[in-house]
């Protein structure tokens, strides 16, 4: 498998559309169904509004020339033929363009649904931010504590004895 690529500002747009409206992960490495043909409509649509080269975005999956090029000759035909696929494509083409919101296509319940969820996320996130904030406080404390006994093993070190200090230091500490 190849190494992906960083998806730059817009292809990360597109992965979040595809992967909202097809109801999968894109990025996930799997050959189900349902995420090969959301891959496939990134592929077309990234390729036909972006003009990337096959290969490049193959990159952004850990895949290559030869899987896009097969993606969307396969979602092409795929659309002539099941109106479910050419829907998602439909409302993802018109999502990355603007031409309509995520709102337009989901009912009362399923907002109330898409907000809960948000929601719940947020919390989460606001959860992970204060535990985050109380490491790096702990952090600075110890940095603050151990700033006086920097100071000192600084001051009796001469130049050129670092490596000794540093021996020594560690014989202490081994003794504790």
């Amino acid at each position: 498998m190849k190494s992906k690529r960083t998806a730059p500002p817009s292809a990360s747009r597109l992965i979040g559309i595809v992967s909202s409206v097809a109801g999968v992960d894109i990025m996930e490495s799997t050959r189900k169904r349902a995420v090969v043909d959301g891959r496939a409509i990134f592929y077309k649509i990234y390729r036909d509004m972006e003009g990337w080269s096959f290969a490049d975005i193959g990159a952004l999956f850990g895949k290559d020339h030869a899987t896009v090029i097969h993606g969307i000759n396969a979602i092409e035909l795929f659309m002539t033929q099941d109106n479910r696929i050419k829907m998602v494509y439909e409302r993802c083409n018109k999502l990355y363009h603007g031409e309509s919101s995520v709102e337009d296509y989901l009912d009362k319940t399923d907002l109330i649904q898409k907000i809960t969820q948000l929601d719940g996320r947020i919390l989460d996130l606001n959860a992970y931010i204060a535990e985050l904030k109380g490491k790096i406080k702990r952090i600075s404390n110890k940095d603050t504590e151990l700033s006086g006994l920097y100071e000192v093993i600084k001051m009796h070190t001469p130049e050129g004895k670092i490596e000794d200090a540093k021996k020594k230091v560690r014989a202490v500490l081994n003794g504790l």
